[in-house]
């Protein structure tokens, strides 16, 4: 997701093995972990290159395809970070600030389209990568990936003409998602 190039490839890929695109899922990440004043621009630029360009330009690459859905939709998968600061989670937060940010106005410009955006932000998924940024908290705590999981099988299976404006999922009762 780093290369600026996949986008496009992933998109052609998919239209092409499928016949179109009715559905963009992105949720790829990579954490952060450590005090501000020692982030590298390295480190910056792997941070934000998956977690807020590499939505933007699939979403981009993904445009004319959806256009051409009975049901488009676009999930973006953020973070409660992306609403609220950790520490030492500098460049994490402000990636998923950045992907909340798009997604917003994403939504506004292809309303016209039909297509339909959400954003889900949750709080501690129990995945590798939290395991790794916080090995103290008790993975049973922590929200299921299948939990996420039927979110988007809801959103995806409902087509009402209402709106949901975000999903904020928080399960850890701890001080690291309060």
């Amino acid at each position: 997701m780093s290369d600026p190039g996949s986008s496009k490839y992933i998109v052609e890929r998919t239209v092409s093995a499928f016949g179109g695109l009715d559905l963009l899922v992105n949720c790829a990440g990579v954490p952060q972990k450590g005090p501000f004043t020692e982030v590298t621009p390295e480190e910056w630029d792997k941070v934000f290159a998956v977690n807020a360009r590499a939505p933007f330009f699939i979403c981009q690459a993904a445009l004319e395809p959806l256009k051409k859905s009975s049901k488009p939709m676009v999930i973006n998968i953020a973070s409660v970070v992306g609403f609220k600061g950790y520490i030492n989670q500098s460049v994490y937060s402000s990636s998923k600030h950045a992907l909340t940010g798009f997604t917003k106005v994403f939504a506004k410009e292809v309303q016209p389209f039909g297509i339909r955006v959400h954003l889900i932000s949750p709080g501690g998924v129990a995945t590798e990568m939290v395991k790794k940024m916080r090995p103290d908290i008790d993975p049973s705590e922590l929200i299921q990936p299948e939990e996420i999981a039927e979110i988007v099988r809801f959103l995806v299976t409902r087509k009402g003409s209402g709106t949901i404006d975000q999903f904020y999922i928080r399960r850890y009762t701890g001080l690291a998602f309060d």
